[in-house]
C-alpha cells in the first residue's frame, strides 16, 4: 500500500512539472509577439503573462524566476535582432536590465501572493500589475533608453484603452493588462470555481469596462473641431537620393525638397515639415540652404521647418524653423541622439523643447527618439502645445512601431503631432491619436503627408501631473510589502522562541 502511494504521489508530482513546463512554452512563445515589434500581436500582450505567472507559481521561487528571466532575456535578444540593434552595446545593455526589471513581477508575485491571499485576493492580484507598471517607469529612469517594454505600446490600435494615458500615461495601460493575468490565475489556483473569485473578476471587468467605456466617451463626446491648419510633411524623393549617391553631391536632395516645398505651399499648406536629416550640409552650404528656405517662407507665408543633418568635424542633427517672415524662429538639436549617432560624434542637445506662437497654432518640436522619453515630451505640452512637429528618420525593423509609439504621446499629451519619417512610416495625428494622414516610405517614390489638423490641442491629467500614477504603483507596492513583512514578523518570533 504505501509503495502504491507512494507511486500515486510521484505521477502526481510528475504530472504536474509536465504541465508547467507546457504553460512557460505557451508563454514563452506568446511573449515574442508582446514586445511591439514590427511583428506584434495585441492579444499576445494579454495572455502571456498569464501562463508564464502559472509556471512560477507551480515552482520553487529561484527556478520559476530562472526560467522566466530566460525567456525575458532570450525574446529582447530576438528583438534586438529585429530592428537591427544587436550590435549596439548601448542597447544591448539597456535591454539587458529591461530584461531583469521585467522579471521582478513574477518574483514578487511567487513571494507577496501566497501571503496576502489569506488576508484578500484584491490585494493579492495586485502585486503583479503593480510591479508591471513599477518596473517599466524604473527603466525609463535608470536605462536612458526610453521606454521600450510599455505593453501600452502593444495596444496602438485600440484607441477606447488608451484614452486613460490622458490621466496615467502608458502605465495606466500597463497596469490594466498585466492585472488581468494575475486575476487569471487567481482563479485558476481556485479551480475556477465561481464564487471563490466571484468578487475579485466582477472588480477587475468594472475597472476594465470604465477604462474602456470612459475612452469610448471620449473619443465621441469631444467637442467638434471648428478650425484646422494644413500641415504637409515632405521627405526627399527617392530618386534624389539616388542621385546624390550617384554623383555625391547634396545639391539633388536640397532642390527637391526647395521644389516639393514650395508645391504643397501654393497647394494651400501653413506648416511645412521635412523629415530627420532631410537635407545633409556641411558648415559652408548651411546658410546657402536656410537662407533660400527663408526666402521661400516669406514668398509663400509659411513656416518651415528643415531636418538638417550637419557633417564634418561638428557633426549635428537638428530642426531649424523658418518663419514667415524669414527668420529662424528656433534651431533644435537633438536631445537624445541614437546609438549610432553617438558613435560618430553626434552630441546630444540642451533637452530644452522649443515652442512658438503662431497665428494659427501653438507648434513645438522634438526630433524623432526624442518622442520615446516621456518627460521631454511633456515639457511641450506644459508649454501648450497644440501641434508637435518630429522630423523623424527611421528603417524597416523599427519604423512600424516607431510610428505606433507616436500615438500613445499624442493622447498622453493632447496636441496633434506631425511625424514625417524618411525611411519609415510618416503619420499625422489629433490629439486623441486618430491617424489623419499616413504614409509609407517604400510604397512611394516622394513621401509626402497631407493633413488638416486641429489648431487646439486639448488639456490633459497626465500633462499637468507627470508620472504621479507610475509613483502611485511604486508606493503601493512598497505598501504590500511591508503589510507581508509585519504578518510574517510574528511567525517568526513564535518560531525563534521554540524550543
Amino acid at each position: 500500500m504505501s509503495g502504491a502511494l507512494e507511486s500515486g504521489d510521484a505521477a502526481q508530482v510528475s504530472n504536474r512539472s509536465d504541465r508547467g513546463r507546457l504553460w512557460l512554452w505557451i508563454g514563452a512563445v506568446l511573449s515574442l509577439f508582446a514586445l511591439h515589434s514590427e511583428y506584434d500581436l495585441p492579444v499576445a500582450a494579454w495572455l502571456y503573462s498569464i501562463f508564464l505567472l502559472r509556471y512560477v507559481r507551480l515552482r520553487r521561487p529561484a527556478v520559476g524566476v530562472a526560467w522566466v528571466w530566460l525567456v525575458s532575456l532570450v525574446g529582447w535578444a530576438c528583438w534586438l535582432s529585429l530592428t537591427a540593434l544587436i550590435a549596439s552595446g548601448t542597447a544591448a545593455v539597456a535591454f539587458l536590465i529591461l530584461a531583469c526589471l521585467l522579471t521582478v513581477p513574477f518574483l514578487l508575485d511567487r513571494l507577496l501572493t501566497p501571503h496576502l491571499t489569506r488576508r484578500s485576493l484584491l490585494l493579492a492580484s495586485l502585486v503583479f500589475p503593480l510591479g508591471r507598471a513599477a518596473c517599466e517607469y524604473l527603466f525609463t529612469l535608470v536605462a536612458g533608453f526610453g521606454n521600450f517594454g510599455s505593453l501600452a505600446a502593444t495596444q496602438h490600435g485600440n484607441l477606447p484603452l488608451l484614452q486613460v494615458t490622458s490621466i496615467t500615461g502608458s502605465y495606466g495601460v500597463s497596469f490594466v493588462v498585466a492585472w488581468l493575468a494575475s486575476v487569471v490565475n487567481q482563479a485558476w489556483s481556485a479551480g475556477f470555481t465561481w464564487p471563490a473569485v466571484r468578487s475579485l473578476a466582477r472588480g477587475y471587468l468594472a475597472v476594465l469596462v470604465l477604462v474602456l467605456a470612459g475612452g469610448a466617451i471620449r473619443l465621441a463626446w469631444q467637442a467638434p473641431v471648428e478650425e484646422t491648419v494644413r500641415v504637409a510633411g515632405i521627405t526627399p524623393s527617392r530618386a534624389a537620393l539616388d542621385e546624390r549617391r550617384r554623383l555625391d553631391r547634396d545639391a539633388p536632395v536640397h532642390e527637391d525638397l526647395l521644389a516639393r516645398t514650395d508645391q504643397e505651399a501654393r497647394a494651400g499648406a501653413k506648416i511645412i515639415l521635412w523629415s530627420e536629416s532631410a537635407a545633409p550640409v556641411t558648415a559652408e552650404t548651411r546658410s546657402a540652404l536656410i537662407d533660400r528656405v527663408a526666402a521661400l517662407a516669406r514668398q509663400r507665408g509659411v513656416y518651415i521647418e528643415m531636418g538638417m543633418e550637419m557633417r564634418g568635424d561638428r557633426p549635428s542633427n537638428e530642426a531649424v524653423m523658418v518663419a514667415p517672415d524669414g527668420s529662424v524662429a528656433w534651431t533644435y538639436h537633438k536631445a537624445h541622439p541614437t546609438p549610432a549617432e553617438a558613435a560618430i560624434g553626434i552630441g546630444a542637445g540642451s533637452g530644452a523643447v522649443p515652442v512658438l506662437s503662431t497665428p494659427v497654432a501653438r507648434l513645438a518640436t522634438v526630433i524623432c527618439y526624442d518622442l520615446d522619453f516621456p518627460p521631454l515630451v511633456r515639457q511641450a505640452a506644459r508649454l501648450d502645445t497644440d501641434i508637435l512637429l518630429v522630423p523623424a528618420n527611421d528603417w524597416p525593423g523599427i519604423m512600424a512601431m516607431h510610428s505606433q509609439k507616436a500615438v500613445v504621446r499624442a493622447i498622453e499629451n493632447g496636441f496633434s503631432i506631425v511625424r514625417q519619417s524618411g525611411h519609415g512610416i510618416a503619420t499625422a495625428l489629433d490629439p486623441y491619436g486618430r491617424t489623419l494622414a499616413t504614409s509609407h516610405f517604400y510604397a512611394t517614390d516622394a513621401q509626402t503627408i497631407v493633413a488638416y489638423l486641429p489648431v487646439r490641442g486639448v488639456g490633459t491629467i497626465y500633462s499637468a501631473v507627470g508620472d504621479v500614477f507610475a509613483w502611485l504603483c511604486v508606493a503601493a507596492l512598497a505598501a504590500l510589502g511591508a503589510l507581508v513583512r509585519l504578518e510574517l514578523r510574528p511567525r517568526a518570533q513564535a518560531a525563534s522562541s521554540l524550543p
